[in-house]
């Protein structure tokens, strides 16, 4: 009989742990059937107001864009009529350009003495209100037989610490010749500092074949007016006209954030930066104390609160001044950057420049949005809204942009320039459906049937005993 309980209470026992098993698998499947939350869709509205008439219409794309756009490409931006429609468009991004420049010089020959060039008999000067230079003119030296010992060019402008080329017309020889010079630059004409020595035209005759060296370059040529100081006491031959040839970088104009959109964190004794990962920035500017300063840094990237923070550059402004002289560096270069939010923390060398609160910007340059004007107005932009498709997506604006390309080579009107209108930001709340478990009912099923079958076991196990 004992030997028989023992058998019952082994059998029982396996049968309860079979029945915990099954109902421990049970919970834990309806709890991991839960659904994850669903984050609220924010979605930002744009008014677009056409200018004019016209197959496409341009406008620049602001910051609130942006920052409410939730995909790193601008990929969930559309452009609506108002029937809602979509619209065909392309973004572009804006470079910085080199344009060059070309242009005629006036030239003047200038006659001995050299050292009086006010005095120069064939060259008279009229001034202004301000005694500045307004215009020189050449009289007639067809009477004056002083030599000419050299010449004085008027570029026309400021260059500004530009590099120019010189090409010059020269008169004809029949034999190798050389004519060296020095060249002077001045504002005013009267104080003058060296821009180049030792230049050389030259013409090359070789096998009845005429060689011209007509052509120098000059670096950091910041001034209106050239001098050419002939150094040949008989010069080979003359120069007769030249022209000026200059490149010139054409940058993309910034734009700057708000100051509101920047934070200082009392915990992190540093500046944070709430940005969006689709905007590039380009530079940030520190403004700096008008007394000497000297500030380091370190500049943080994370794209959002769940990572941790990534050293990505290390900063350095200064305000020094040099007797008179103000050397400010207040400027550092992002060069694109990229990110969800940016901390910058500062070295402070002393508690009076921690206890006061900097002034920090970041400069972004816009993107251009070209889009077709059809269907009925008013026209908007929107983004934020969640892509279910994202390759689709790809597809459709590749083919907006060819699109564009084929009306951009037929038109020949410039393209207006459209305005924004009103704004405004719809927050929708997440559907939660209803709906039957099925999954979770099958469990509870398998459960009490679990449990009947060890009750009908327990039962026949009793039996045995009695």
């Amino acid at each position: 009989m004992t030997q028989l309980r023992e058998t019952v209470f082994k059998k029982s026992a396996l049968v309860f742990l079979v029945g915990m098993l099954s109902i421990s698998t049970s919970v834990f499947a309806a709890d991991t059937d839960k659904k994850s939350p669903v984050e609220k869709e924010k979605i930002y509205h744009v008014e677009i107001i056409p200018t004019g008439i016209g197959s496409l219409q341009q406008i620049t794309l602001t910051e609130d864009i942006y920052l409410n756009s939730r995909d790193r490409g601008l990929n969930d931006l559309l452009v609506l009529d108002s029937l809602g429609e979509k619209l065909p468009f392309e973004i572009t991004t804006p470079e910085n350009k080199i344009l060059e420049h070309k242009k005629d010089v006036a030239i003047y020959p200038i006659r001995e003495p050299r050292h009086l060039l006010k005095r120069t008999d064939n060259i008279s000067f009229k001034y202004d209100q301000e005694n500045r230079i307004r215009e020189i003119q050449k009289t007639d030296d067809s009477k004056k037989q002083q030599k000419v010992v050299g010449y004085l060019l008027d570029l026309g402008e400021d260059h500004a610490n530009k590099n120019i080329s010189l090409t010059f017309e020269l008169s004809d020889v029949e034999q190798t010749s050389f004519l060296r010079f020095d060249i002077d630059q001045s504002d005013n004409l009267k104080s003058w500092a060296s821009a180049s020595s030792g230049e050389v035209l030259a013409q090359l005759l070789d096998r009845q074949k005429l060689t011209v060296h007509d052509q120098i370059q000059l670096s950091r040529i910041h001034s209106r007016y050239l001098r050419i100081n002939l150094l040949d006491q008989l010069p080979a031959f003359s120069i007769k006209s030249a022209a000026v040839e200059y490149s010139e970088r054409q940058n993309v104009p910034l734009v700057w954030g708000q100051q509101k959109d920047i934070i200082f964190s009392g915990s992190e004794q540093a500046y944070i930066i709430n940005t969006s990962p689709s905007l590039a920035y380009r530079v940030l500017r520190l403004d700096l104390a008008e007394a000497p300063s000297i500030l380091r840094g370190k500049l943080y990237v994370r794209n959002n609160d769940k990572e941790i923070w990534k050293l990505k550059n290390h900063l350095n402004f200064f305000h020094i001044i040099d007797g008179e002289k103000h050397i400010i560096k207040d400027q550092f270069s992002l060069a694109g950057l990229r990110a969800g939010q940016i901390k910058i923390k500062f070295d402070y060398s002393n508690d009076n420049q921690k206890s006061e609160p900097l002034k920090l910007k970041l400069a972004w340059a816009p993107q251009k949005l070209t889009f077709v004007t059809n269907g009925n107005t008013p026209y908007e932009i929107t983004v934020g809204k969640s892509n279910k498709n994202p390759s689709s997506r790809l597809v459709e604006l590749a083919q907006n942009r060819k699109m564009i390309a084929v009306i951009k080579d037929e038109i020949t009107t410039p393209i207006k320039q459209a305005k924004f209108g009103s704004s405004r930001l719809i927050v929708i709340e997440p559907i939660v459906e209803s709906y039957v478990n099925w999954k979770k009912i099958s469990l509870w099923f398998v459960l009490v049937l679990g449990v009947v079958v060890m009750a009908w076991m327990a039962k026949g196990l009793l039996k045995q005993v009695d």
